[in-house]
């Protein structure tokens, strides 16, 4: 259709029709991620043509701060970060197999094969989002991008950054969302678009997403724009951004070395 023929329908004035529990949410939350990425996985080819009718460059040349290089580079900042801890036993001892689950998250992100869609790439809390009755909108596209689908569900389930406006602050908004967020989301892919991955597909993506967003976090306090007042300090942020972490790869039951390295850095650090 041309442009004169889409209209955007009148939301009205009030974004959200009452206070919602945070379980709530989550299930809104997942049904809205899960139409967005199962609506969206087949038609890569279409993201590719509009992208270079807009005379934009391939996704592997995209220099934006929340593009995919950008986020890659966080994350190679995030492992290198880890590996040079040798004050911790685990980090002289087991650097080899910290490296391979870091060289693993990277490529699968890099690739996400099954996971790739469409994703929203910044739905941090409410602000993004819309109510209509009981369906949650998702506005506020200007990050998306094609990758891997799960990294949407990591900044509620993980935290993000985001400064304050008014006095400049950086302050990580921790975790909004739990593991309810990944079940909902899973249950409605299923239910919904018949997507069905065994539960070691499942496992191994969302464990790779998580981690993925944990260790770019880390390469983002690593390199801290001059701009950008960080409330406390690296080190307590990233303990509670490893914490929360931790828990989730433990419920998941994966990435062994980097559990340790975490547990040893909560301990030590």
């Amino acid at each position: 259709a041309s442009p004169d023929a889409l209209l955007l329908q009148d939301l009205g004035t009030e974004p959200y029709a009452r206070r919602r529990s945070s379980g709530e949410l989550a299930k809104m939350l997942a049904r809205s991620l899960a139409h967005l990425h199962c609506q969206s996985r087949p038609h890569f080819s279409c993201y590719l043509e509009l992208r270079a009718g807009a005379g934009l460059p391939s996704p592997e040349e995209d220099v934006r701060r929340y593009g995919g290089p950008a986020y890659q580079s966080l994350f190679a900042m995030g492992r290198d970060f880890v590996l040079s801890r040798h004050e911790l036993a685990c980090v002289r001892h087991e650097a080899a197999s910290l490296a391979a689950e870091f060289d693993a998250v990277r490529k699968r992100i890099a690739d996400p094969g099954l996971f790739a869609a469409l994703i929203h790439d910044d739905l941090g809390n409410a602000r993004q989002t819309y109510e209509v009755g009981d369906a949650l909108y998702l506005l506020d596209f200007e990050t998306a991008r094609w990758g891997h689908c799960l990294l949407d569900l990591t900044k509620p389930m993980l935290g993000k950054f985001e400064r304050d406006m008014s006095n400049g602050n950086y302050i990580w908004t921790g975790s909004t969302c739990g593991m309810g967020l990944y079940h909902a989301y899973r249950s409605d892919c299923s239910e919904i678009y018949g997507l069905n991955f065994d539960d070691e597909t499942w496992g191994e993506g969302m464990a790779t997403a998580l981690m993925f967003a944990g260790f770019a976090l880390t390469g983002r306090l690593c390199r801290l724009e001059t701009n950008r007042r960080l409330v406390g300090t690296v080190t307590q942020n990233l303990r509670r951004i490893y914490a929360c972490l931790n828990d989730y790869l433990t419920d998941l039951g994966r990435m062994p070395a980097t559990r340790k390295f975490i547990v040893q850095f909560l301990c030590e650090v």
